[in-house]
């Protein structure tokens, strides 16, 4: 599951179906980026808390509907797991996820938005 994040767009999810690689990318500074009720950043300026039950709802979205069992016994999986690590804070709602900086996140967030509005 890959948060994208850019200046000019709400964050989105790609990639939704690879819970063992959970990351943002961001495409410019991060302090830039736009936010919302998918995630925040986090005080250390290179992690996003992401909102575990706003990226649950997300990813169903985009899964087919065969797969929506699998992705979410898999996805509360990787929660227990991220747990168990320290990466989920003290309330239990979201989960922290390193940010990588790219320049084709940009491009890659126009095009899950166009399938999405298909």
């Amino acid at each position: 599951m890959i948060v994208l994040l850019s200046p000019d767009a709400p964050p989105s999810l790609t990639d939704v179906t690879r819970l063992d690689r959970l990351h943002a990318e961001c495409r410019g500074s991060l302090g830039a980026a736009c936010f919302g009720d998918l995630c925040a950043p986090a005080d250390d300026g290179v992690h996003i808390w992401l909102d575990i039950t706003a990226a649950r709802t997300a990813g169903v979205a985009l899964v087919d509907d065969d797969e929506r069992a699998d992705f979410t016994s898999r996805f509360d999986e990787m929660v227990a797991y991220a747990a168990s690590k320290g990466w989920v804070n003290d309330a239990g709602t979201h989960l922290s996820a390193h940010v990588q900086q790219t320049a084709q996140t940009a491009q890659t967030a126009q095009t899950v938005q166009e399938a999405g509005a298909s």
